[in-house]
């Protein structure tokens, strides 16, 4: 499979621990599981995402949490998110919904879900009104009361600006020419050997690694977006369920 291909599917695939119902589960389970990387896959992805920080910061996130650090993990999908990473904010949104690694916060983990489906996204969307209708009256009233500040912070109005800085130096300090950059002919070796000619870990063509969908802002966020649109891959565990007298 051509790398530039790999990246899209594995992407895609760590794009949502999609929740197929929001049940309650015991709270000492370990019920999210990110995404299917492994940590070698993790460290590779990490050099793609060379000069874009969202990338960066949420597979630095997803490493934490693939070694059990989910406290790590949502310090650096908070950085993330910072930079409008929408799947980050998702990955805190079911954080915080099941207390994984962070005291359980369900209004907070309603505004990340608000948040990463701001885009109108369908399979955000429907995570987003599970959510809303396992809240109760007093939950959806500190919604609106905290929702307002986080909006301000982490919004795209706000956020993609900083990501759109950041593909614009990448671009500019790309290797190759600036005029008729033909990053066909151009390989990108990557791993601790690879200053030294030596790398086995891997690599890709200069246009997988430059071209418009990683340095043009506008290709880059119609690639980013299309991540959000494939089906929802299920990997919440459900712990048994608890009895719920519903007597009055």
């Amino acid at each position: 499979m051509p790398v530039s291909t790999s990246i899209r599917l594995r992407l895609c695939v760590a794009l949502l621990a999609a929740v197929s119902t929001l049940s309650h589960a015991r709270a000492q389970d370990p019920v999210v599981r990110l995404g299917h990387f492994s940590q070698t896959q993790i460290d590779h992805q990490l050099y793609l995402a060379a000069g874009h920080p969202n990338e960066q910061w949420r597979y630095q996130g997803l490493r934490q949490h693939l070694a059990g650090r989910d406290a790590q993990a949502v310090l650096h999908f908070e950085r993330a998110a910072g930079y409008a990473d929408k799947i980050s904010q998702h990955y805190l949104s079911l954080l915080y919904w099941y207390g994984q690694g962070v005291p359980q916060d369900r209004v907070l983990a309603y505004i990340w879900s608000d948040l990463a489906a701001e885009r109108g996204h369908r399979n955000l969307l429907r995570i987003r009104e599970k959510m809303w209708l396992e809240l109760t009256e007093a939950q959806r009233a500190q919604v609106i009361q905290r929702g307002e500040g986080m909006h301000r912070q982490y919004a795209d109005a706000f956020t993609r600006i900083r990501t759109e800085r950041a593909l614009f130096r990448f671009a500019t300090q790309m290797t190759g020419s600036k005029a008729g950059f033909d990053g066909h002919n151009l390989t990108v070796q990557f791993g601790p050997s690879a200053l030294q000619g030596t790398s086995t870990e891997g690599g890709i063509t200069g246009l997988a690694m430059y071209g418009d969908e990683r340095t043009d802002r506008r290709v880059y966020w119609q690639a980013q977006d299309r991540m959000l649109e494939g089906p929802l891959r299920a990997t919440v565990t459900i712990g048994p369920l608890e009895p719920h007298d519903r007597t009055l």
